[in-house]
């Protein structure tokens, strides 16, 4: 980053000036060359190794330079300094291309992960079906993290139906995984009318893959916390496979959770949902998310409030209410969510 490389080389050429300063203060006491080979290797913390260079080139300038008005002169002890202050600087300068060469190498793989996440999860339409629709995917703070947060909507036959899951793990078995369960509900959505036997057959996708042994980075243990809802005017199916419940927010940011009455275990594991029917009230909303969105916590480790959060998403239009939730996120994390958070959030149209 380079305010971060700017940091680190004002940090280094800032030691140099304290260093000169308190050799003239000391006068021929004592010297403080030797101490300014520290002065590159701060600066490939963070700076370019041109600049790394020539902070080397600085310090070794500025040892001569106090070794004359000290009056010692050009001695074996200064001579010794200018090596230690020359070799360092080649030293740091190779460290500061190195760093840069990683951090290129970080920028690049960031990019495919983020390519690759598009690429599965298609950002939905603002109005889909009898439904508008607002959608935000936040990627954890690793560096080319690749989950396995999903979601789509779709508008089909039988209603419109909306899909979030969370695949267990991260790399690139839950993209593999993410992307098979998806593929997979695209298709049974439109040509499967119960909604709980799409879920089963979503659950059968996910065994079979689980038990799929060819495939190094598959450990058997695969599954996938999942809901599944189905909108049909201002009537709510829903189809909870051991995913967090999905909640619906009042206009007066009153929030109230859709708990199953008889809990499922997610697919891949027998799953076996009840779809429960809801009534959406009037100018209510509906969230739906990603257990990354209850786990995150703030530097001291404490979880965010659900509570009122999740109220948020009343506010202003659609994208407004989902933009306010995501920013209260990042304000109580500080920005570092250690987990991936899918929001989907959606409201029947007036004419629904």
């Amino acid at each position: 980053m380079p305010g971060a490389g700017l940091g680190w080389l004002i940090a280094a050429v800032a030691i140099v000036v304290v260093l000169s300063i308190a050799d003239l203060v000391t006068g021929d006491k004592t010297t403080f060359s030797g101490a300014l080979a520290l002065t590159p290797f701060l600066a490939s913390v963070g700076a370019r190794p041109r600049a790394v260079a020539l902070v080397g080139s600085a310090a070794v300038l500025v040892a001569v330079s106090l070794a004359v008005f000290d009056g010692f002169g050009l001695h074996p002890g200064l001579e010794r300094a200018v090596v230690v202050i020359v070799v360092g600087t080649g030293v740091a300068v190779q460290a500061a291309r190195l760093r840069l060469r990683r951090e290129r190498r970080e920028a690049e793989l960031t990019n495919v992960a983020e390519v690759a996440q598009r690429a599965i999860i298609r950002p939905p339409a603002a109005v889909v079906g009898s439904i508008a629709v607002s959608a935000w995917y936040e990627s954890s703070a690793d560096v080319a993290s690749v989950g396995g947060d999903c979601y789509d909507v779709l508008d089909t036959v039988h209603g419109t139906r909306l899909l979030v899951a969370d695949v267990r793990g991260h790399g690139l078995a839950g993209v593999r995984l993410a992307a098979l369960t998806l593929g997979a509900f695209r298709a049974l959505a439109h040509i499967e009318p119960d909604l709980v036997k799409v879920a089963a057959e979503l659950d059968g996708v996910v065994a079979r893959y689980a038990a799929d042994t060819t495939s190094g980075d598959v450990d058997g243990e695969e599954f996938v916390t999942a809901v599944l809802v189905e909108v049909r005017g201002r009537e709510l199916g829903v189809a909870n496979c051991g995913h967090p419940a999905p909640v619906v927010v009042g206009p007066d940011g009153q929030a109230g959770w859709l708990q199953p009455r008889s809990p499922a275990l997610p697919l891949g594991c027998g799953a076996e949902p009840t779809l429960e029917r809801f009534d959406l009230p009037p100018g209510s909303r509906v969230l739906l998310y990603t257990d990354g969105l209850l786990e995150s916590r703030d530097p001291r480790g404490c979880l965010v409030d659900m509570s009122a959060s999740v109220g948020l998403v009343g506010c202003g239009d659609l994208d407004e209410g989902v933009h306010a939730l995501i920013t209260e996120l990042n304000e109580h994390t500080h920005g570092r969510t250690t987990d991936d958070v899918a929001v989907l959030a959606f409201e029947s149209l007036p004419q629904a």
